[in-house]
C-alpha cells in the first residue's frame, strides 16, 4: 500500500513538472488523457512490460510531444529597415525602375544639393528651384524643345444630303428609273439630225415617226418593235431625216408598219 502511494505522488510529481513545461495546460491534460488510455489497455493486454505508470508516462509524453511538435516558423529576414514589418512585395533585384516623375524629382534634388553646396542658389527656396527644374526638365523632354503641340481635332463628319425620302440610306441611282437604258451614241460621234434621246427627235418633228437607226447596218426600225433602241450602236432619228440620209427600213418594214401605223 505503501509502495503504491509513493509510486502515485511520483507520478504527480512528475505530471506537474510536465505540465508545467508544456506549451499550454490544455495540451498537457489531453496527452495526460491519451497516456493513461493507453497504459489502461497495455496493462489489459499485458504488454506493459517491466514499466511502471511514472516510466510509461514519460516515454508517452515524449512521443506525444514529439509527434504534436509544429516546425518552428522561418525567421524574418533582416532588411535593416527600422520598420521590418514593411516588407517590399518584390525582391529589390526586381523592383521597378522609378517612373518618369520620379527620375526627375530625385534630378532635381540632386541639382538642389549641388546649387546650396556652391551657394549659387540664387536665394530660391526648394519649392522654387523645384518648379524651375521641372519645368526645364520637360522643356528638354519634348521632341520640338517646347512643349508638345496639342493633337488637332477631328474633322466633323459632313452631313448627310436631305433627298426628303423617308429612307435616306436607300440611296438612288443616278439615271431617273423612269429613262430607259439607251444605246444611242454620244454627241460628238452623231451626225446631222441624229438625237441620243426620243424626245430631242420627236422635238424636231412633231408630225414625223421617230425611228430607230442602226448606224452599223444602216438600218432603222419603228417604236414598239424588237430592235427598237436596242442596237449596240444607233440614234434616234425622225424617218423623214432617216431616208435623207441613206438609211433604209428594216425587211418587216411592213409588220413593223401595221403594228406602228403612225
Amino acid at each position: 500500500m505503501r509502495s503504491s502511494l509513493v509510486s502515485w505522488l511520483t507520478a504527480a510529481a512528475i505530471a506537474v513538472g510536465l505540465s508545467a513545461g508544456s506549451p499550454t495546460a490544455a495540451n498537457a491534460e489531453s496527452v495526460m488523457r491519451l497516456c493513461a488510455t493507453q497504459w489502461k489497455e497495455a496493462k489489459a493486454a499485458g504488454t506493459t512490460g517491466d514499466q511502471t505508470w511514472p516510466q510509461f508516462l514519460a516515454h508517452c509524453r515524449a512521443s506525444e510531444s514529439g509527434a504534436a511538435a509544429a516546425p518552428a516558423p522561418t525567421p524574418a529576414s533582416q532588411s535593416g529597415s527600422l520598420f521590418p514589418w514593411l516588407r517590399p512585395s518584390t525582391p529589390a533585384s526586381n523592383v521597378a525602375a522609378p517612373s518618369g516623375g520620379e527620375s526627375v524629382m530625385r534630378e532635381c534634388a540632386s541639382r538642389w544639393k549641388e546649387a546650396k553646396a556652391a551657394g549659387t542658389t540664387g536665394g530660391q527656396t526648394w519649392p522654387q528651384f523645384l518648379s524651375q527644374c521641372r519645368a526645364s526638365r520637360t522643356a528638354a523632354a519634348s521632341p520640338s524643345g517646347g512643349f508638345a503641340p496639342a493633337p488637332a481635332p477631328a474633322p466633323a463628319p459632313a452631313p448627310a444630303s436631305q433627298s426628303g425620302s423617308l429612307f435616306p440610306w436607300w440611296k438612288q441611282s443616278s439615271a431617273p428609273a423612269s429613262a430607259p437604258a439607251s444605246n444611242a451614241g454620244s454627241p460628238s460621234t452623231l451626225r446631222a439630225n441624229q438625237y441620243t434621246t426620243e424626245l430631242a427627235a420627236r422635238a424636231r418633228c412633231p408630225t414625223d415617226t421617230v425611228v430607230w437607226v442602226n448606224t452599223s447596218s444602216g438600218v432603222y426600225h419603228y417604236s414598239g418593235t424588237r430592235y427598237y433602241g436596242r442596237t449596240h450602236r444607233g440614234a434616234y432619228m425622225c424617218e423623214a431625216d432617216a431616208r435623207a440620209s441613206g438609211y433604209r427600213a428594216s425587211r418587216g418594214r411592213e409588220r413593223e408598219a401595221q403594228s406602228h401605223p403612225g
